[in-house]
């Protein structure tokens, strides 16, 4: 099992393009308008709006939806029931470090030291979504 590819509602497609595409490397594959009547149905939204397919070669599809009306945020975004944190990988010992060390200054950080001798690290994008940075095979 695999997936196919992560769905997201933005309200601001810049910050979205400044850090997955910019800093993550993702490429618009695909563009498609999407009607009122389809973004009241999937979302629960009474606005037409635009989809965005955004491709990466390791690490799969985003697809990113965007309103004509702004979507009010939770409090907590991060904390919506579905949706607390996405992991990437980044490759064999070491590369966590080097990835980490490639981003910009402005990219919040937090580290978790685990008792247990592993630090387990965080990023947020520009939106404020957690991303979890491990290293892997």
């Amino acid at each position: 099992m695999r997936f196919d590819h992560i769905g997201w509602i933005t309200n601001q497609p810049r910050l979205f393009d400044k850090f997955w595409c910019k800093i993550l490397g993702f490429v618009l594959l695909q563009e498609k308008s999407i009607t009122q009547e389809q973004c009241f149905t999937l979302f629960g939204i009474d606005s037409p709006g635009l989809s965005r397919k955004y491709v990466h070669s390791e690490l799969g599809c985003i697809e990113i939806h965007t309103f004509d009306v702004d979507i009010p945020l939770r409090h907590i975004r991060f904390q919506d029931i579905g949706l607390n944190h996405l992991c990437l990988v980044t490759g064999p010992l070491g590369s966590r470090e080097r990835f980490l060390d490639g981003l910009p200054s402005d990219i919040t950080r937090h580290v978790y030291h685990n008792p247990n001798g592993w630090d387990t690290v965080f990023i947020r994008d520009y939106e404020g979504t957690w991303l979890e940075i491990r290293e892997g095979d």
